[in-house]
């Protein structure tokens, strides 16, 4: 799986505002196993402002790409201290939040 990803890191990508946008990851479809693309950000410091860049991130680029389903993935770091106001706020888009020390759980979900 990893080979793959890493086809497809840091992707750039133009939301609806013109913005060009750094992905970490991107995952593609995969028909097999009945699942949409998936964009991967991975937080280093999941403060507020971070999380109100991503989400900003997110919805501008999801506008240019409605024509596909697709999930956001947030790896959060979780060595370091971190207000769980920032997973609520992640939750109300339907990010998938998924704490680094945790990654191992959702291989399977993460696989092309």
């Amino acid at each position: 799986m990893f080979n793959l990803l890493l086809q497809f890191t840091n992707v750039k990508i133009q939301g609806k505002s013109g913005f060009d946008y750094k992905i970490d990851f991107v995952i593609p479809t995969s028909r097999k196993k009945n699942r949409p693309e998936r964009f991967v950000f991975a937080i280093n410091t999941p403060r507020e402002n971070v999380i109100k860049s991503t989400l900003f991130t997110w919805n501008d680029i999801r506008l240019t790409r409605a024509d596909k389903e697709n999930d956001l993935i947030i790896f959060l770091n979780d060595r370091k201290n971190f207000d769980e106001k920032v997973i609520d706020a992640l939750n109300i888009y339907n990010a998938k939040t998924i704490k680094w020390s945790k990654r191992q759980d959702y291989m399977d979900e993460l696989a092309v």
